[in-house]
């Protein structure tokens, strides 16, 4: 099963609910979301499962259907990675 990191050139501050990244490799900067902010301070130290990471964040974010979760935790992981701020190992 995949695993999700943080890629080691981001640098990232929570405020509040958001996070402020700065990607270290291009300079680009990013103001992310609450849920955004609690995927990526969840795999900052290591790196977890799409399963863990939807448990953990099913105990944070009120959703009645765990479907309509995993889709949104499916598109937070695939955008996050699009910008260049989180990696999925094998």
């Amino acid at each position: 099963m995949s695993k999700i990191s943080l890629v080691d050139s981001v640098i990232f501050r929570l405020l509040g609910d958001e996070c402020i990244t700065y990607l270290g490799n291009s300079g680009d900067t990013h103001l992310l979301d609450s849920i955004s902010a609690a995927i990526i301070n969840e795999v900052k130290e290591n790196p977890l499962s799409k399963d863990v990471l939807f448990n953990i964040l099913s105990e944070n974010f009120e959703s009645d259907d765990d479907i309509e979760l995993s889709l949104c935790l499916d598109s937070y992981i695939l955008e996050l990675s699009s910008l260049g701020i989180l990696n999925m190992e094998n």
